[in-house]
């Protein structure tokens, strides 16, 4: 910070106020630099000291007691803003005080979170660092389940194509059941179409017999008749012996007929005997593999429906754990969102707080321009009624710091007597021009704009209103 205080008469009809005697004195260093000229006491001559003495003190006898009245005023208008002065001053250490704490409530704060985010980040790293665990575990138990859903899966599709082979199976079983039980049908039918002719050939045999039993009893009634004539005729052929050989033969063929239809009949019964054995067994082992089958197919569905079960199970949990990881993962997300809130929130609040003590250091710099300005009146009536002159060259007691973090504030043109604020060009300066004074602040610690400012000032700058213009 700059404070360069130049003191100028107000008067151009003096001339020991012209700026050929001012001089400058730079005190600072860094980036604070002083540059004070001598006091309006030390900058007025003798020749103003004698004639304003002789000028006053007839003038100060006539008046004496609307002098010393007005001085009382302004005594108590002194005390008065003296009192104004300490409770701006109590106002001011309460201020500081409140600075202070806010100060330290902010380095507790940054030294709570380590600068900002990255503070909150490395306070949940561990956290974070669990999260990540948990996910990659959880990555990797969805990956081990993906891997066992794919066997089983295979595994699934292996016996799917079984159960299809075994079912292709049992339908060309089927078929072939439904062939054998048309083989049987129709044995059975042959079987019954020859029991009937067994039936008929019997019945016919029977009928030949009986024919051939009443031929053979007509024929001995023939031959009991005959045997008159045969008495009688000696010399005819023997009729007997012809009709038995007739008999010998009849009763051979019916005998040979007889058995060749029973053998007939015998060989086809032991065929279909044999054939329905065949197809009995051939039923029996059909049979006996369907209800293999079944019982295979019933077990792979067993097994299937304990896969699906067992499938359904390990995404039913892997579905909860991710829903679990999201809802962890909400949480710490509300939580560095809340946090985030907070910190924005005392952000702000720092910010309005160094807003309201910004602006309460501009106040208090217009009321030490008052104050100064007051002042410079008082001496300037003090020592235009004559009254000694109080040891007022001390430096005006306005110097402020301000944090070179603290944007400079645009200054609104001061509305009280004998002074106003001038904005300068350059945004970390600011000129503030009190009657014959002149003050500039530099809000930059790091520059070296106050040794600059301090150099100018002592090479040729000549008077104030040269001064004034170069910030303007």
């Amino acid at each position: 910070m700059i404070i360069v205080q130049w003191v100028q008469s107000s008067s151009l009809s003096h001339p020991a106020s012209l700026p050929s005697k001012k001089s400058l004195q730079v005190s600072g260093s860094g980036s604070r630099v002083r540059v004070q000229s001598p006091s309006p006491s030390r900058c007025r001559g003798s020749s103003y000291d004698s004639r304003g003495r002789s000028g006053y003190r007839g003038t100060a006898i006539e008046l004496g007691t609307e002098i010393h009245q007005r001085h009382a005023n302004e005594k108590e208008e002194m005390q008065e803003l003296n009192v104004k002065f300490a409770v701006y001053i109590e106002k001011v250490q309460a201020l500081e005080q409140q600075n202070a704490a806010l100060q330290a409530q902010l380095a507790s704060l940054q030294n709570r979170y380590k600068g900002g985010p990255t503070g909150i980040a490395e306070e949940y790293e561990l956290k974070f660092k669990e999260v990540r665990e948990l996910i990659e575990t959880l990555t990797n138990e969805k990956g081990a389940a993906d891997i066992e859903r794919g066997y089983i899966e295979e595994e699934i599709e292996v016996w799917r194509l079984k159960l299809e082979e075994e079912l292709a199976l049992k339908e060309e079983a089927e078929i072939i059941l439904r062939e054998f039980r048309q083989d049987v049908d129709n044995a059975t039918l042959q079987k019954a179409e020859l029991e009937r002719r067994i039936e008929q050939l019997v019945a016919e045999i029977e009928f030949l017999k009986k024919l051939h039993d009443e031929e053979v009893a007509d024929l001995m009634k023939q031959i009991e008749d005959s045997k008159i004539t045969a008495e009688m005729d000696g010399d005819r052929p023997d009729l007997a012996a012809y009709l038995r050989n007739m008999r010998a033969e009849i009763e051979a063929v019916a005998a040979r007929n007889v058995q060749e239809a029973e053998k007939w009949y015998k060989a086809k019964f032991d065929t279909l005997k044999e054939h329905a054995g065949k197809h009995e067994e051939q039923m029996k082992t059909m049979k006996d593999e369907i209800t293999t089958f079944h019982n295979q197919v019933t077990d792979l569905q067993n097994q299937i429906d304990g896969l699906r079960a067992r499938n359904a199970a390990l995404e039913q949990q892997l579905e909860d754990m991710e829903m679990s990881h999201l809802d962890k993962v909400g949480g710490l997300e509300d939580v560095i969102v809340q946090l985030e809130t907070q910190l924005c929130e005392t952000k702000l609040e720092m910010t309005k707080y160094l807003q309201d003590y910004q602006e309460l250091l501009h106040i208090k710099l217009k009321l030490d321009a008052e104050i100064a300005t007051y002042r410079k009146l008082l001496e300037g009536e003090e020592q235009r009624l004559g009254i000694p002159l109080l040891n007022l060259t001390t430096p005006l007691p306005f110097s402020y710091e301000i944090s070179p973090t603290v944007k400079p504030l645009l200054l609104p043109l001061a509305t009280a007597a004998h002074f106003f604020v001038i904005t300068s060009l350059d945004p970390c300066l600011r000129s503030y021009h009190l009657h014959n004074e002149i003050v500039l602040v530099c809000l930059d610690d790091t520059s070296n704009k106050a040794e600059q400012i301090a150099s100018v000032l002592l090479q040729g700058l000549h008077s104030l209103p040269t001064l004034s213009r170069c910030f303007v």
